[in-house]
């Protein structure tokens, strides 16, 4: 082909209209870079995805396995060059993850959504996890600003983005009886309710029930799923923590004002206000769990585990429920814990571009989308959480909380105010960490004390947080 000339005029011409176009791209005005082109599989390739396990409290049956297949086919024809071997991991091929990251196995992970990437003995799986942290700077379209902090945070790991965040919601809400409310006369929950809002609502409730027996599953205002859940949520609410996380060295801190502030005022639920079931009313009303009878539309208000949407969405006979936040103390600004799924890319990945491809469809794509319309997970990208898409008419209306005060609230440290550190191999040594395990145990035995009035809240709280402290060394 022949070389093209410009004749001077024509350059002249063209300098012409591109300073004006220069001048509005620095303004913002027009974007000064291409848009960026979707990804395009080049070559066939096989993806070995595992996903879960997944816990749906109540027993019932997680509905991931059914929309992922859904999802992934609609994914796959329009990558016709894809091939994706999906697989939803049980307890016991979690158990046994180690062997699906043999590079040299047909079968090993090549990318994984779950929500624990922690240890196993002396195995590590964040050893096996390819962080992000390259993926995301290349990217102009999806940035780290498109997700809710604290769902970002939750994978940062050593200083790197380990995973991608899928969804992210308070571990625990409130569940609530619409009809029962109504016949009792009282207004659903305000939203952004504080303690003191929520005793005034238990109390009201409580006096419009007290015809009931106290066996009665109606008759008492408030249940939670277990005690210990209780207690832990009601500490978080007033600013307990159960440690000092970032600090160092690490110390169990259940023995602080606000940790025994929130133990007490759980306490005085039972003890002072009798607005919930101590231990004997509790068998007698709700036999093993007041979630049975919730389900079956006795229980006013439950507090429980957000994974217990799917359960309470599956129920064939009438029941007229919804969701909102636990209460919040007005001086207190992280009020709750969060919990949510992961995207990860294993260092073994087969091809970790069509991997990439993958993890941003099921996390930020239409994928998500799909997914969102559930409504029993929460998005972690906030344009698909305020979305129609999320946002529908489908129970539970509640969720549109978490979009605000659920994410407001929620407990989360910002990883950059935190010293990156090395991951040591093995396992953990002796006397480096809290033994939580023993706080937990000790809270256990002596809650049934505490919630009859024979033990002070306040001595179970130090008694296990010196449990939990007695083995550190430094």
């Amino acid at each position: 082909m022949a070389p093209v000339r410009l004749r001077r005029r024509d350059f002249l011409h063209l300098a012409a209209l591109a300073v004006p176009a220069a001048g509005l791209a620095a303004c913002g005005a027009l974007p000064n870079v291409l848009p960026e082109q979707p990804f395009v599989q080049q070559k066939p390739v096989t993806l070995n995805f595992y996903y879960g396990p997944f816990f749906v409290q109540g027993g019932g049956q997680s509905p991931e396995g059914k929309l992922m297949a859904g999802i992934l086919a609609n994914y796959l024809k329009a990558n016709p060059k894809v091939t994706i071997n999906a697989t939803e991991v049980t307890q016991g091929v979690f158990a046994n993850f180690e062997a699906l990251l043999d590079p040299s196995s047909t079968s090993h992970a090549d990318v994984f959504l779950g929500q624990f990437v922690g240890r196993f003995g002396n195995f590590n799986l964040q050893d096996a996890i390819s962080p992000v942290d390259s993926y995301l700077k290349r990217e102009k379209d999806l940035t780290a600003a498109q997700f809710y902090p604290a769902a970002l945070h939750k994978w940062w790991i050593a200083g790197k983005q380990l995973g991608l965040p899928r969804d992210i919601q308070p571990t625990n809400v409130i569940y609530y009886n619409r009809g029962i409310l109504k016949s009792a006369g009282i207004s659903d929950p305000s939203d952004g309710w504080t303690t003191d809002d929520f005793l005034h609502f238990l109390q009201s409730l409580e006096n419009a029930s007290q015809s009931a027996p106290v066996t009665n599953p109606q008759h008492w205002a408030y249940v939670d799923i277990d005690p210990t859940t209780g207690l832990s949520e009601f500490v978080s609410i007033f600013g307990g923590r159960q440690s000092n996380y970032p600090e160092q060295p690490p110390r169990a801190m259940f023995d602080s004002s606000q940790a025994i502030d929130g133990a007490r005022y759980y306490t005085d639920l039972y003890l002072k206000y009798h607005v919930a079931p101590d231990r004997f009313a509790r068998a007698g009303a709700y036999s093993l769990s007041p979630l049975p009878e919730f389900l079956l539309g006795h229980v006013p208000l439950l507090l429980a585990p957000t994974n217990l949407i799917p359960t309470i969405q599956s129920v064939q006979h009438p029941l007229d429920w919804d969701l909102t936040m636990e209460p919040i103390k007005t001086d207190v600004k992280q009020s709750w814990n969060g919990y949510g799924l992961g995207m990860f890319i294993m260092k073994a990945a087969t091809d970790p571009d069509a991997v990439w491809n993958l993890v941003k469809y099921l996390v930020a794509g239409d994928g998500m989308k799909e997914r969102a319309a559930q409504g029993d997970v929460h998005p972690a990208v906030k344009k698909i959480a305020e979305s129609s898409d999320y946002t529908t008419n489908r129970t539970p209306l509640g969720k549109r909380l978490f979009n605000t005060i659920g994410m407001n609230q929620m407990i989360d440290v910002d990883p950059s105010t935190i010293a990156p550190t090395t991951p040591v191999p093995g396992t953990p040594v002796p006397g480096s960490s809290p033994d939580y395990r023993a706080m937990s145990q000790e809270i256990y035995y002596d809650l049934d004390d505490v919630l009859s009035g024979k033990m002070d809240p306040a001595e179970m709280m130090r008694t296990a947080t010196q449990k939990a402290n007695a083995g550190l060394t430094g």
